[in-house]
């Protein structure tokens, strides 16, 4: 029974509580992987199942039809006097209904075990079905984190010149400063020269 309660220990699991963790998306990632390795090893299990509720049925089908033969050969040994063949008939009749009985157990209770893995198998699946939900939930997360990062540094590069571009800015400033004054320069010599 150690699949059966560790199957229902990840169906109890709180999803919430994994997103909650350090590592949300490794966290979800790895119960989902759980998930599927119980899910295939419950169909393994109710496969297994189906064959012996398949087997019994058989099995039990084989014992009513020899049950019938023996009453009927209880029945002819009795109507012919021959009280020790019908004796004989009467305990295999006996055996074989008490083998019956045995078979028909079997098969109820594999049948209830088969049943209870089914409506397992579903919550299973219906939390597995959660647990991708939020794993693609976290994957888009992460895609829309990263296609958003890089257009802040873009945005951030177009309205903040880069270095270089500033010191050429600053360049083109002095530049034209050093022109201004060069110009003035000439205004006022020629001026001196006249007076």
């Amino acid at each position: 029974m150690g699949l059966l309660e560790r199957i229902k220990n990840l169906s109890d699991t709180d999803i919430n509580q994994l997103l909650r963790s350090r590592d949300a998306e490794r966290a979800v990632g790895k119960f989902v992987i759980e998930l599927e390795q119980a899910q295939r090893r419950l169909l393994a299990e109710l496969a297994d199942l189906e064959r012996q509720k398949r087997w019994l049925e058989a099995h039990i089908q084989a014992q009513d039809a020899q049950l019938e033969h023996c009453q009927e050969e209880a029945q002819e040994a009795s109507s012919q006097g021959n009280d020790d063949r019908a004796r004989e008939a009467e305990s295999r009749c006996r055996d074989l209904k008490q083998t019956r009985a045995s078979y028909q157990d079997r098969h109820q209770k594999v049948t209830e075990t088969a049943n209870w893995l089914r409506e397992e198998l579903a919550r299973v699946r219906q939390v597995a079905q959660g647990a991708w939900a939020k794993k693609t939930d976290l994957l888009k997360a992460r895609r829309q984190k990263a296609k958003t990062q890089p257009r802040k540094k873009a945005q951030a590069s177009t309205s903040e010149p880069s270095r270089d571009a500033r010191k050429t800015e600053l360049l083109k400033q002095a530049a034209e400063q050093l022109k201004a004054l060069r110009e003035l320069a000439k205004r006022i010599e020629p001026g001196e020269g006249q007076s």
